[in-house]
């Protein structure tokens, strides 16, 4: 049986008690003069089982408990917002929720329905999970800073369903807010969310799936606790349909989509070129060319 801090405690403090009790029975029998010598003995051999078990707590426990408090400390030192976090679900936190409430939960203490989210890291609007997190950084944005295009509050339905609390929407959101909150060690990260009911039908077809053909979201097989980017040979990570981390190639499509129905396209299009400049067994990683005279966009910017 594994036992916890408190409720090693509280057998030491329960077999404490019953010494102590023990000691005052032995004074009340000591101090009447005829008493029996068998009653005496029995309440010296129940003085002695009491000790003994008082003792017992010690022996056994005690490194257990003092093995814990260390372990105690180097979280709360190392990582406060974990020790925090897990103060706050062994506290109750989990079953304090309330179905149908907006409610503040840490986001260490969510998990994710998926194992993955979009090849191209990005929300459904095209902009990459990455330019969000750029943006909680810097504070342009706070946790809850997300809407829909009506511009209502964009909420995370969260479902607790066996000792777990899945984000049933918002796997994507949580993927960014645990990336802040790994930035930020020092305090709990909390994002508001719709606390949502297993036995709802709703809620549970959206987490489990149904009989009439709906996929689950709750496919992850880690319990929640890992994500990745959807696999394919050819993904890499785009902002607003470009790639992200490969600039000189996004420019050009830039600029080739600002040309579109310019007379002066080819022209214009043919004053450069966007060539591979490393290639790899994944992506190949491209430079500019000016095709007057070769020159890199690198080879001109550092005047090489």
């Amino acid at each position: 049986e594994e036992l916890g801090v408190p409720q090693l405690q509280r057998r030491a403090q329960e077999a404490e008690r019953r010494a102590q009790d023990a000691l005052k029975s032995l004074a009340v029998i000591k101090s009447n003069k005829g008493i029996e010598t068998d009653k005496l003995k029995q309440t010296l051999d129940a003085l002695t089982a009491a000790q003994s078990q008082n003792n017992e707590p010690n022996d056994k426990y005690g490194p257990v408990i003092a093995n814990l408090t260390v372990r105690d400390k180097i979280l709360s030192s190392i990582y406060p917002a974990l020790h925090d976090a897990v103060r706050w679900v062994e506290e109750g936190g989990l079953g304090k929720l309330t179905p149908g409430k907006l409610e503040k939960i840490p986001v260490l203490a969510l998990r994710w329905a998926h194992d993955r989210i979009a090849s191209n890291a990005c929300f459904i609007d095209g902009r990459s999970v990455f330019y969000a997190l750029n943006e909680l950084i810097r504070v342009h944005r706070l946790p809850d800073d997300w809407s829909k295009e009506n511009g209502r509050p964009d909420t995370p339905d969260v479902i607790l369903f066996e000792g777990c609390l899945y984000v049933a929407t918002a796997n994507r959101r949580l993927t960014v807010l645990s990336m802040f909150q790994a930035l930020n060690r020092s305090h709990m990260t909390f994002v508001s969310c719709n606390i949502r009911s297993i036995d709802e039908p709703r809620w549970r077809d959206k987490l489990l799936g149904n009989s009439n053909g709906r996929k689950p979201a709750l496919t992850t097989k880690s319990k929640g606790l890992d994500m990745t980017f959807g696999g394919g040979r050819n993904a890499v990570a785009l902002h607003c349909g470009f790639n992200l981390f490969d600039i000189q190639d996004s420019a050009f499509k830039v600029f080739k989509t600002l040309l579109q129905g310019d007379p002066r396209q080819d022209i214009l299009l043919g004053a450069v070129e966007c060539r591979p400049a490393r290639r790899t067994s994944l992506a190949d990683e491209c430079e500019l060319v000016r095709k007057v005279d070769g020159r890199s966009l690198w080879q001109v910017m550092n005047r090489a």
